[in-house]
């Protein structure tokens, strides 16, 4: 929805300099800009930034700058920064706040923004349990001189900061920070190791650091207090803001079933409160779809349209767009279907770079980066600010059919048999696999047993077999760190586990992360219905509820039977977003040259071993070519 930027600074600050780093930003927000100035010490009220300079004053001691995207109430009205009548209460929020009209009065029935304010007013932290949305929320108390920072509880609205003993910097991306640091960027080796485990971009912080050394970002669902007088955090006054606790065990299946539905109807529906155009990212399967079924039939919108892209396995487009334009045609809505050469490698890497350029991270490009910017770019060319996706509905209702095998081999380590057994039953009837393979696996389940315990899993075996390439020890070691105290997916016994470590370290970070940063690219707002506030009980569903019959998201697939066609509702196999270049563009020996290009890559690798890896197996090569277009664009250092 915008873009925050705001610094509190003993020495002063440059106020063209603070302007420059707001508008590094501009894409996330380029309907408004409001920037203010405060000496906060001198108890006079903060000016904006034009009467600053009017009044001839200089190196401002405290600066708050908002680039507004403007979605809900389109009016000057709720433009941000926003001030109090007495000029000593300040909010900067970027996200939506969905159950706003719950709270709010005749002078703010139209903006999310102004209701959050006044909440934040009478209420102060506490205001925050009440929103079901999305956040990242600055709150200066100019009385009390303090700041209360907080982001919603999936993290879904980025917020990060740089600390020390002379200022605080916090700001919606890495850029500004940099820019008003005029530092070079330093990477965490934490991160970094994150990312080669892993293979999904370090959106969530590792050892408390971000991607790059000394700035950070506010966790998820936390409360913060910033003390200008100190120049601290009060660690003393930080809170959590948790999921509600509510109990469906006692309810019956059909009773569970019917809760979903109210639930997840609710949920798209609020998501559709909007002033602007609203699209669907609609990819044919079972979640994006379910969206898709509730907005064909809601009365709330008028003008809507579905996106999607060609996405490429195995060198050939997934039977995705064929089941999106078939939904398309029953439900009657328009679908937008972007194509790329997918034999382009100078598009491919027009498109990596402008990519890192905006997400400032190591990118995995074989999944939801290139579609994801390329179907919101479509999005702003057609001036949707808006759009719906199916984020969270995996880890909500049980999806990844992947995990039955290691949650199989990960009961049988720890003795569990029967469970085993179950789970080895489980991958059986979905992937219905031949009597050979079945036995294959059998096998390689008794010699993991604990007992006899002949094979060691990591959760990259391919890394660790040739972790010995990289020639950097320090990353070495953070690597066999966060395998041993990190990685531990693949050692959770149960489903319930598995959603959880998904949810809070793994997927939907990536998945959030990479959704708000290039939506926002092009000036589009994503919303994710699924991780809405009254769905996260769903994941204490009993596991026959969530696979059963041959089928995972069990429950939901019956809950969604009459909003889309059952070709739909009950398929099995769908590919989730990929990439929309053929497999030998990420694979290109082009891209050796921009590895060996990199002075990072070459602290990390030698020539010869690239080289080895590339014309062998491909170990490292996606990883190594995503940071060298990262060090290209940023010039990274250790």
């Amino acid at each position: 929805m915008c873009g925050i930027l705001l610094n509190f600074n003993t020495n002063g600050i440059n106020t063209k300099l603070f302007e420059e780093s707001l508008n590094l930003q501009i894409h996330r927000g380029p309907d408004s800009q409001e920037i203010y100035c405060s000496n906060i010490f001198d108890n006079k009220a903060p000016y904006k930034i034009n009467q600053f300079k009017q009044k001839n004053l200089n190196n401002p001691l405290f600066m708050s700058g908002f680039n507004r995207l403007s979605i809900l109430d389109l009016s000057k009205n709720s433009n941000q920064p926003i001030i109090n009548n007495e000029k000593n209460k300040m909010l900067l929020y970027n996200g939506e706040f969905y159950n706003y009209l719950d709270y709010s009065n005749e002078y703010n029935k139209k903006s999310d923004s102004l209701t959050l304010f006044d909440l934040l007013n009478n209420f102060d932290s506490k205001a925050l349990n009440l929103i079901n949305g999305m956040w990242a929320i600055c709150y200066i108390d100019f009385i009390n001189r303090t700041i209360l920072f907080s982001r919603d509880r999936y993290g879904k609205k980025p917020l990060f900061y740089y600390h020390d003993k002379d200022q605080l910097i916090v700001s919606s991306e890495y850029k500004s920070i940099f820019h008003l640091l005029k530092r070079s960027r330093s990477v965490s080796l934490d991160s970094l190791a994150y990312f080669m485990i892993g293979k999904l971009s370090p959106y969530k912080d590792i050892n408390n650091n971000s991607f790059y050394k000394d700035i950070k970002s506010f966790e998820p669902g936390s409360v913060n207090i910033f003390n200008f007088d100190k120049n601290l955090f009060l660690d003393n006054q930080k809170t959590q803001i948790d999921f509600p606790n509510e109990n469906i065990s006692r309810l019956s299946n059909n009773e569970i079933k019917e809760q979903i539905y109210k639930d997840f109807k609710n949920a798209v529906e609020k998501r559709l409160t909007a002033d602007t155009k609203i699209g669907v990212m609609l990819s044919g399967g079972i979640d994006s779809s379910s969206i898709a079924g509730i907005v064909s039939k809601s009365k709330q919108i008028n003008e809507v349209e579905f996106f999607t892209a060609n996405i490429f396995r195995q060198n050939e487009v997934t039977p995705d767009t064929k089941y999106a334009n078939y939904l398309s045609k029953k439900l009657g809505i328009k679908l937008n279907i972007i194509d790329v050469d997918p034999k382009s490698y100078t598009d491919f890497i027009k498109n990596a770079f402008e990519i890192t350029k905006y997400t400032e991270l190591p990118n995995n490009f074989s999944l939801a980066s290139i579609p994801t910017y390329l179907i919101t770019k479509s999005m702003k060319e057609k001036n949707f600010k808006v759009s719906l996706d199916g984020i969270g509905g995996d880890e909500i209702f049980g999806g990844y059919p992947s995990s039955l095998q290691s949650l199989s081999i990960a009961n049988i380590q720890n003795s569990n048999y029967y469970n085993s057994i179950l789970y080895f039953l489980k991958w059986s009837q979905y992937y219905s696999p031949s009597l050979f393979v079945k036995l294959k696996f059998l096998l390689s389940l008794i010699i993991r047993s604990k007992h006899i315990n002949l094979k060691k899993d990591y959760h990259n075996n391919n890394l660790f077999s040739k972790i010995n390439f990289i020639k950097n020890g320090e990353l070495i070691k953070k690597i066999k760190e966060l395998e041993k105290n990190f990685f531990i997916r693949n050692k959770l016994c149960s489903i319930y586990e598995r959603q959880n470590f998904e949810i809070k370290n793994f997927q939907i970070p990536y998945y959030t992360g990479v959704a708000d940063n290039l939506s926002m690219a092009n000036s589009v707002e994503n919303r994710s219905p699924f991780l809405d506030l009254e769905l996260n009980k769903y994941i204490n569903l009993k596991d026959n509820l969530k696979f059963n019959k041959g089928k995972n998201k069990y429950i939901f697939r019956e809950v969604i039977g009459h909003l889309v066609p059952k070709k739909i509702s009950q398929r099995i196999g769908d590919y989730g977003i990929g990439t929309c270049y053929d497999e030998a563009m990420l694979d290109s020996a082009k891209s050796i040259d921009i590895i060996l290009d990199s002075n990072f890559i070459r602290n990390l690798m030698s020539e010869s071993l690239i080289k080895a890896d590339f014309l062998n197996n491909k170990i490292f090569t996606r990883s190594l070519f995503s940071i060298a277009v990262l060090d290209h664009t940023y010039n990274l250092s250790l």
